[in-house]
């Protein structure tokens, strides 16, 4: 969390071991992603409530 407390990409990337970059296109649904990238992604978006 950056100091305000609002959740970003970078967290949810580091969350997740993914790249700042791939989060970010499954988020804008850009490019070709494996089924688990997505739902990794996707899901911890939704429990952090940034998508």
């Amino acid at each position: 969390m950056d100091h305000d407390g609002r959740i970003t990409i970078k967290d949810i990337a580091k969350e997740t071991n993914l790249s700042i970059a791939t989060v970010s296109r499954v988020l804008a649904n850009t490019g070709e992603h494996n089924g688990e990238t997505v739902k990794k992604s996707t899901k911890c978006c939704h429990q952090n409530g940034l998508y």
